[in-house]
């Protein structure tokens, strides 16, 4: 009984042990495999910048997309101020100027969300 519990011992410790080792081991092979191909680091570099550039158009169409949408709504409500009277209009224009509000300000958080790509892709 008393040899089994040092024959376990010894074990765990060994393996212990030969973690670093084996960790050692292969980081020297992951540097061999990068050392055979020299444009890994190049190659990880440029799908970086494509997966930038594809976020940044995603941003750039929601934008415009958005512009879009605004704009429609903003002349709908207009047609419809133009067919009401009095307070009904003021209303309206109220409404108009809240959309035009909005959607100034969605452009500029737009805007900055594109800046921020592009930040992070020129970094």
């Amino acid at each position: 009984m008393g040899l089994a519990w040092w024959l376990f011992a010894a074990a765990v410790i060994a393996v212990l042990l030969g973690l670093p080792i084996a960790y050692v081991v292969i980081r020297r092979r992951s540097g061999g495999r990068e050392a055979r191909n020299p444009d890994a680091r190049a190659d990880r570099e440029a799908a970086r910048q494509a997966a930038i550039e594809r976020e940044s158009a995603r941003v750039g169409a929601a934008r415009r997309e958005l512009t879009e949408r605004i704009a429609a709504r903003q002349a709908e409500v207009e047609r419809a101020a133009g067919q009401l009277g009095g307070d009904a209009r003021g209303a309206a224009e109220q409404a108009s100027a809240e959309i035009a509000r909005r959607a100034e300000e969605a452009a500029r958080r737009a805007k900055e969300d594109l800046r921020r790509l592009r930040h992070r892709q020129d970094g």
